[in-house]
């Protein structure tokens, strides 16, 4: 069998660089962290989840890894993990979000309260009393909007406003309870582009417009 002239320097070079590697990707997350949080919408808070899993990972992957090379062997077992760290370094540009997992957990999410978004917080307390600001259900909005020389009425939906002095500090629950069965009187600046009177379902046109998203 044909001998390498310096084989061992060959080795140690190529284990060097894989070290080196490893180590400039980890930090690659921290030097891309800024663009990776204003393209992905990726908070303070959010980032950290990321770093503590990846560390978390690394650290339960140690023991693996040692295990897996002493079954496969040095040189396959070198060869596997350069070519998985690889594909899994590649695969994180497919990431459209911090954690698309989070989104689908959504049904993991059991209290009510926490699935309504009418929430509230007091904003000033006085006197015995608290200055309360509250969101409450959708409210409807249209819009006409010109569109190829025609003109659409579109329709969506925004975020109901309350402020209004109580006795009590309201929690999320109570505000909740209130806003279905007697919702207080909403600020005089918001009747200057709602109306709360109800009327008839708006009707569809024979041609409806869609952007197409």
């Amino acid at each position: 069998m044909r001998k390498i002239k310096g084989l061992r320097w060959y080795m140690i070079a190529l284990v060097t660089l894989g070290t080196v590697l490893g180590y400039l990707t980890r930090n690659t997350v921290a030097a891309a962290a800024p663009t990776l949080m204003e393209e992905l919408h990726i908070s303070t808070q959010q980032y950290s989840y990321i770093i503590a899993a990846y560390s978390a990972a690394y650290t339960v992957m140690q023991p693996v890894a040692g295990y897996v090379l002493d079954i496969l062997g040095t040189k396959i077992g070198y060869a596997f993990f350069a070519i998985a760290w690889a594909v899994f370094c590649g695969s994180t540009a497919l990431a459209g979000s911090w954690g698309g997992a989070e989104a689908g957990n959504w049904y993991l999410v059991e209290s009510d309260t926490d699935k309504n978004m009418a929430v509230i917080a007091d904003v000033h307390t006085s006197g015995g009393s608290y200055l309360e600001a509250g969101v409450g259900n959708a409210a409807e909005i249209y819009v006409a909007v010109p569109q190829n020389g025609k003109i659409y009425l579109t329709r969506g939906a925004v975020f109901d406003f309350f402020e209004f002095l109580s006795a009590e500090r309201l929690t999320d629950e109570t505000w909740q309870d209130m806003i279905r069965q007697n919702p207080p009187q909403r600020p005089a600046f918001v009747h200057s582009y709602m109306d709360e009177t109800g009327g008839g379902e708006v009707p569809v046109p024979d041609e409806p417009y869609s952007t197409g998203c």
